[in-house]
């Protein structure tokens, strides 16, 4: 009885060290096969439309007005933020959040989050004790989806190649836990790699064979739903959105994205954004949606007395069902949660960063 006990435990022993073998062996499965699905959607990407930015059509007024706004939010971060100018440092979601915020004009010190192998945390790394109580993983997909915008936007060469050089030794298994949570996927490799062939300073610092090898991996295929809703369709638009910025461009699979979004939930400040830069070019509008006083008020950061959610965009204005979404209406929690607001600091960023661009275009043409 007690032999086959012992016999019985030492088999378990062996499955459970052979698991994580196997994770690392589909991880390596994946990342060659979707190389070669990628070499085979690279040929036929020089048949795909390419749909640059529109001229941005906007009111001087209304670009002031907003980005007056975006600076009175940064200048009263202080209450929301911690000591390394984090938000959401009490969420799992704080990185991703933390690294929008950033992009929106924001001081954060968000390589505290990163350590010296280059591997990255949802939190900063003075945090302890929070992983596994309060999430199922060390990082998530959305979590660096939120540091690949930053690392583009700052062009930071040694947290890039950081980056780059540990998802590739880890075989892209970018942390502990869940590993449906925490495997960068093929297009997000194709995104980190584009970054750093983008950089100029990044791809000199490469080797030989690096270089290959981020070519190789910018080729990977990338997916683009258009039935997504609320948190998810909110990670897809910052992908489009993100890709836009790096090739200057997007193919009709993400104009298709957008279309639908700005459809299907027309309420939303970054679907709404993204299909004025790309379809009819109507920055007035999208601006005129961040001033909004109920969402974001004027001399004063947003509350969940003004609506409980804190990062708009990532949800549904409605739901399935057709009525309003909670998350959009005002929470009566006491005392009030104070929000960032990130969300219009974010999103009014990339429209001033359009609009920037689309007068640059204008005056280089004259």
């Amino acid at each position: 009885m007690n032999h086959d006990l012992e016999s019985k435990a030492k088999e378990f022993s062996l499955a459970l060290k052979a698991f994580p073998r196997l994770i690392k062996g589909i991880a390596i499965f994946s990342n060659i096969t979707s190389t070669f699905l990628g070499l085979f959607y690279y040929i036929f990407s020089f048949l795909k439309e390419k749909n640059k930015q529109k001229y941005a059509s906007f009111s001087f007024t209304t670009k002031y007005t907003v980005d007056d706004r975006r600076w009175k939010y940064i200048t009263l971060g202080n209450q929301v933020q911690d000591s390394d100018g984090f938000i959401e440092f009490k969420e799992a979601d704080c990185l991703m959040f933390s690294c929008l915020y950033a992009v929106g004009g924001a001081k954060v010190k968000i390589y505290r989050a990163q350590d010296s192998a280059g591997r990255w945390y949802r939190k900063p790394l003075s945090y302890k004790g929070w992983y596994p109580k309060e999430t199922a993983s060390t990082i998530s997909r959305d979590m660096m989806m939120g540091v690949l915008w930053y690392l583009f936007m700052e062009q930071d060469t040694d947290a890039l190649l950081a980056t780059y050089r540990y998802g590739y030794k880890n075989h892209w298994i970018m942390g502990e836990g869940d590993v449906a949570r925490i495997y960068f996927t093929p297009a997000l490799q194709a995104t980190l790699a584009d970054i750093i062939l983008s950089n100029p300073m990044a791809s000199i610092r490469l080797s030989r064979l690096e270089r290959i090898h981020c070519w190789f991996l910018s080729k990977k295929p990338q997916n683009w739903p258009t039935n997504l809703k609320g948190y998810q369709l909110h990670l897809n638009l910052l992908h489009v959105a993100l890709r836009g910025l790096i090739h200057k461009h997007i193919d009709n699979a993400m104009l298709s994205v957008i279309e639908n979004a700005a459809v299907s939930d027309p309420e939303n400040p970054l679907a709404i954004a993204l299909y004025a830069q790309y379809v009819d070019g109507d920055a007035d509008f999208a601006l005129k949606m961040l001033l909004n006083e109920e969402l974001w008020p004027a001399q004063r950061l947003p509350t969940s007395a003004d609506r409980k959610e804190q990062w708009l965009p990532q949800r549904s204005y409605r739901t399935e069902s057709g009525t309003l979404n909670p998350d959009w209406l005002p929470s009566w929690a006491i005392p009030p949660h104070v929000h960032s607001g990130g969300d219009l600091m974010f999103v009014s960023k990339l429209i001033l960063k359009w609009i920037d661009e689309s007068e640059k275009e204008k005056g280089d043409s004259l």
